[in-house]
């Protein structure tokens, strides 16, 4: 399950412990690149390029909002995505994966259905720092985690 919380909050349809009222999506992706020029001995680096957060959902009761937050360019103060798996005898939530992003901006907002088929909806966020979390498990067990940070403000990359 991919799932996201927003500050100030969009209130969303989950209803998995933890995670009620967070907005369900799902998809997401986000690349990062550089280019790389080699000339005889030298390799010239660029800065990094990463890319927007890329999500899809199905339309729900946030649909009218995130229509018009890509109206409004207004910047959230963050927006944290839980990858979750259940696990475990009960199927507890895990939270495998997470990405917090500051100052979030609606950039894009598509629509699309075909007849007979619920709408399906692609919302891209621009944001200024990652923060990119990882929990490993075994089992129901964590087994710890790895964190880091990337500011695309100043270009500058730190472990969380």
């Amino acid at each position: 399950m991919i799932l996201m919380k927003f500050d100030p909050e969009i209130k969303g349809s989950s209803k998995v412990k933890g995670y009620e009222d967070w907005v369900e999506f799902e998809t997401y992706a986000i690349s990062s690149s550089r280019n790389i020029q080699v000339q005889g001995d030298d390799r010239d680096i660029s800065n990094p390029y990463v890319s927007e957060l890329m999500l899809t959902k199905g339309a729900d009761k946030t649909s009218p909002e995130f229509f018009i937050q890509a109206k409004i360019g207004k910047a959230f103060k963050k927006a944290t995505i839980a990858v979750v798996q259940a696990a475990g005898a009960n199927d507890k939530p895990q939270n495998l994966l997470t990405f917090e992003v500051a100052e979030p901006i609606v950039s894009s907002f598509s629509t699309q259905c075909s007849s007979g088929n619920r709408p399906s909806e692609h919302i891209s966020l621009n944001f200024s720092k990652i923060k990119y979390d990882y929990t490993n498990f075994d089992g129901g067990t964590s087994k710890g985690s790895v964190s880091k940070e990337y500011n695309l403000i100043t270009n500058t990359a730190s472990a969380a």
